[in-house]
């Protein structure tokens, strides 16, 4: 094995180093054997490890470390293209992937997965089928109140609800690369105390709430909330009931959920919106007042406590950042405001509006003249058991449109959107204190990445709001227009893809020519962002008509309200995309 040159402290990055010399210190010397005309005691070089051991230092750095190592001398460049462990992390990297938990799927196959996956997934239009057995169905005086929706949780689902059948059905996309759809179907007469609102299912925890419209029997409102909160609400006041269900037996609670009822504040209620779950926090909005006003609650749905509650006199959106904050904002706005939910309860204000916060916040400002439409809901990746891989959950992204009307430049173009990575409202929460407000020039243009679209074009930026991200992927619609061909966008924010997508030792894991960008970073005004991301055009896939695009794990999925079919007949339903699998002449390691 060859000894390291000198050149190697200028390559090796100091955390590989510090990695190392940690690992030194945690592991017995190793005996180094050396020819018997060599005296003095036995030197210990970096080559001179067991392959093993190498392969578990490169395996904690960072995939632009590893590189690095590649090019310092032969022995090393031959470890990182032929060693296993280390190919499969920077395929994982590549593709904004995380491993996911214990089973017991070999590396070797979760390798061999993910290098179809990455093949197929920058393989064009042709890559991707559609997943046979989901409701789509054409309208007609028997089904024209089927509603659909979207459940926002470790991942996305589905929601059919059906009031004549008397049943919902929770659509949830396949989980791995080798299975179907799932799907489950509750019937509506177990919850006979009213009308049944809403929906949302957590796959991950078998959790299934239920939203039901109702009154409390009592005089005093039954509910945990937090000591220092006080309230009571006559009983004559309607409200909304959720219901903390078992998703495999919707009969019995859960067996985590301490109240299998939980009572929401807000008086009289008309509508609830916004669901989202991420482990035991549960949030959603409630509007009141003809939609004048709006309230936030965030719970804890296992103890039965609600944790937060803040009230907007305008059409809010929020979406959840973790267990501890969310970002909110109202239509109209030209700001976005991050709260920390987990400490809010001890800044209630009970001598003002019982059980509503203060407004403590840090204010992010958005560019000038532009307004906001709709933080847009999205899951937090939390992977089930049994799949090999998983999107990485701190690459995810908030989703932001705008509602902007005039041109922003002299390059005819309008804004459309932002996409906030994690990591940048994380790091804005790391210096900032609650009141601060945070200029855009100081956080945004470095930071996030902000879509536009030509204004000859601008009714193509509502397809924005009605567009949802998952890990470090949005999936947008492009409606045929002119020269626009039509079909879906994928935004890629994982700065690895773009980055490394090219590299030498990613060579025979997809096609030689480029992917088929079709001057997408051009159209989105993206070509000069500073932040690192790449777009994948999948062909015509697109939605017509009012329809939401929601990205999935290995693909995208597709809910139309009302779409025009061949025929001219309107139809809805639900179409899922996922790569296809059944590839040859991957080599196999």
């Amino acid at each position: 094995m060859l000894r390291l040159k000198s050149p190697m402290s200028r390559v090796f990055s100091s955390t590989i180093l510090r990695r190392f010399l940690h690992m030194r210190r945690s592991f017995a010397a190793v005996p180094v054997q050396t020819p018997l005309s060599v005296t003095g005691p036995a030197r210990l070089s970096l080559c001179s490890l067991p392959s093993e051991i190498l392969a578990c230092i490169l395996c904690l750095c960072e995939i632009a470390d590893i590189f690095s190592c590649s090019i310092v001398c032969r022995s090393f460049e031959y470890l990182v293209r032929t060693n296993i462990y280390i190919r499969y992390k920077i395929m994982l990297d590549v593709n904004g992937m995380v491993d996911g938990p214990p089973s017991h799927i070999p590396i070797s196959e979760r390798l061999q997965q993910l290098k179809i996956y990455t093949f197929q997934s920058r393989n064009g239009p042709d890559a991707f089928i559609r997943a046979q057995g989901l409701p789509y169905w054409r309208i007609s005086p028997e089904n024209k109140d089927w509603k659909l929706s979207l459940s926002f949780s470790g991942s996305t689902s589905y929601i059919v609800t059906k009031p004549r059948l008397g049943l919902v059905e929770i659509i949830s996309p396949a989980s791995d690369l080798q299975s179907a759809t799932s799907h489950w179907v509750v019937p509506l007469k177990l919850f006979p105390q009213g009308t049944v609102s809403a929906v949302s299912v957590d796959i991950v925890q078998d959790l299934l709430l239920v939203f039901q419209e109702g009154t409390d029997s009592s005089s005093v409102l039954r509910c945990s909330m937090p000591a220092n909160i006080s309230m009571t609400i006559a009983s004559s006041h309607r409200q909304i009931l959720v219901h903390a269900r078992s998703l495999r037996k919707p009969d019995v609670g859960h067996p985590s959920a301490m109240l299998s009822v939980l009572h929401t504040l807000a008086p009289n209620p008309e509508r609830v919106e916004g669901i989202q779950i991420h482990k035991e926090r549960a949030a959603w909005s409630l509007s009141y007042d003809r939609g004048q006003s709006h309230d936030i609650e965030v719970w804890d749905w296992r103890s039965g406590v609600l944790v937060w509650r803040s009230r907007f006199h305008a059409q809010v959106s929020f979406a959840l950042l973790d267990d501890s904050y969310i970002v909110a904002g109202c239509r109209g706005w030209n700001e976005l405001r991050l709260y920390h939910v987990a400490a809010a309860a001890t800044s209630t204000n009970a001598t003002s509006t019982a059980g509503v916060t203060r407004d403590q916040s840090i204010r992010l400002r958005l560019p000038a003249g532009s307004k906001l439409e709709r933080i847009q809901e999205s899951s937090i990746p939390n992977a089930p058991p049994n799949v090999p891989f998983w999107p990485n959950p701190s690459l995810r992204m908030i989703a932001v449109s705008f509602d902007d009307i005039t041109a922003t430049s002299s390059k005819k173009q309008y804004r459309a959107g932002l996409l906030i990575p994690y990591e940048t409202l994380r790091s804005i929460l790391a210096v900032r204190t609650s009141g601060a407000h945070v200029h855009w020039d100081a956080w945004g243009p470095r930071n996030s990445l902000l879509l536009h679209v030509p204004s000859l074009l601008h009714h193509l930026d509502r397809n924005f709001a009605h567009s949802h991200a998952f890990g470090s992927r949005l999936a947008v619609s492009l409606s045929r227009h002119g020269w626009v061909p039509g079909g879906i966008a994928v935004i890629d924010i994982n700065p690895y893809a773009a980055r490394y997508s090219r590299n030498p030792h990613l060579r025979r894991t997809w096609q030689a020519g480029l992917p088929r960008y079709l001057d997408m970073k051009r159209y989105f005004g993206t070509d000069s962002a500073a932040l690192p991301h790449v777009i994948h055009y999948v062909g015509e896939h697109g939605v017509h008509g009012n329809g939401i695009v929601a990205a999935d794990p290995y693909g995208f999925t597709t809910v139309s309200a009302m779409t025009l079919a061949h025929f001219g007949h309107p139809s809805k339903g639900i179409k899922s995309y996922s790569v296809h699998t059944a590839v040859e002449g991957i080599r196999r390691y």
